[in-house]
């Protein structure tokens, strides 16, 4: 079974509604509904019950790259002019600072790791938009990088900045939480409380969902 814990209007699936992925997000607004509402940073599951994990966090914060309601509105009106498909929305506008970004990408790494098989892979994706790929990598600690791929395609790609896949497995199948005090002063910024989840709507898994669940 595959996660896509950063699911958005699932842009990069050619495959929209494969029978072997659950679509996670947290955001309640997105035309192509997941099949979960959660935050990946706490997310609803048993552990080690996922084969691979899609992970396509935000590569910045702040309301430059959009404000929900203004980039949807835009988009929307921009692409359903052209018959295209759901826009692709990155979740940006939701971290205030760099420091929110790194400390929601430790929190979800941490949780990644526990609902991922001890034999199972995490494909991460990270564009170098205004953080180093090598930065952000150091808040994977438990993990061990695999595979490398360097993205050229100018539609998976921001700007002039270089986008990459990475494959990771955990270190000895599995990781235990650090300092993320520690961790966040390596990059330089301040630590920062995770803010209360927002209310979403129950999960009503289908059947072949239950058995994944931590409250099933």
């Amino acid at each position: 079974m595959i996660l896509d814990a950063t699911a958005g209007n699932r842009v990069i699936w050619r495959l929209k509604n494969p029978p072997n992925v659950i679509f996670l997000d947290v955001e309640t607004r997105l035309p192509r509904k997941p099949d979960i509402y959660a935050d990946n940073r706490l997310m609803p599951f048993r552990n080690e019950v996922f084969d691979m994990i899609i992970f396509d966090p935000p590569f910045s914060w702040g309301e430059e790259f959009g404000v929900y309601n203004r980039y949807v509105n835009e988009k929307r009106r921009i692409e359903e002019s052209k018959g295209t498909k759901p826009f692709t929305y990155y979740g940006a506008d939701k971290y205030k600072s760099r420091g929110e970004l790194i400390s929601a990408i430790y929190k979800t790494q941490v949780e990644l790791s526990r609902v991922l098989k001890s034999d199972g892979v995490l494909m991460l994706k990270w564009g170098e938009v205004d953080i180093p790929l090598t930065n952000v990598l150091t808040v994977f600690q438990g993990w061990m990088e695999m595979m490398r791929l360097y993205i050229d395609d100018p539609s998976q790609t921001a700007g002039k900045t270089q986008t990459y896949w990475i494959l990771l497995c955990k270190k000895n199948g599995g990781i235990k939480q650090t300092d993320l005090t520690n961790m966040l002063s390596a990059m330089a910024s301040p630590p920062t409380a995770l803010s209360d989840s927002p209310s979403c709507p129950q999960p009503h898994p289908t059947p072949r969902q239950h058995q994944l669940f931590e409250y099933q």
